[in-house]
């Protein structure tokens, strides 16, 4: 009997542990932050979903990048809407840059 409540406690540990790390993952993907005021300061949209979004601020952004849970990704940003004309890949590094970003889409590649 002792046996068996310790097995059932292990295997809801167990699970428990699973459910919180897909949790923790979900978390940390990477993604853009760009901001309505220079400063980095105000209201602001975060983008982390893949494809192509039309961005809704350009006064300043922020490039979380995580490369743990995502090595292939990067974001490339276009000075156009829809993600159309020559496009410039942010480096896949912690980037912040707090004055005019003149960017006017950006394209998430997973």
């Amino acid at each position: 009997m002792a046996r068996s409540v310790a097995l059932v406690a292990a295997l809801v540990a167990m699970v428990m542990a699973v459910e919180f790390a897909s949790i923790a993952d979900a978390k940390h993907k990477s993604n853009l932050r760009v901001y309505e005021t220079s400063g980095c300061r105000n209201r602001s949209e975060k983008y982390e979903s893949c494809g192509c979004h039309n961005l809704k601020y350009n006064a300043g952004y922020k490039y979380d990048y995580n490369e743990k849970h995502d090595p292939d990704s990067n974001i490339t940003v276009y000075k156009a809407r829809n993600c159309t004309g020559h496009g410039h890949v942010l480096p896949q590094a912690d980037t912040k840059n707090c004055s005019a970003f003149t960017y006017e889409s950006a394209y998430i590649k997973c």
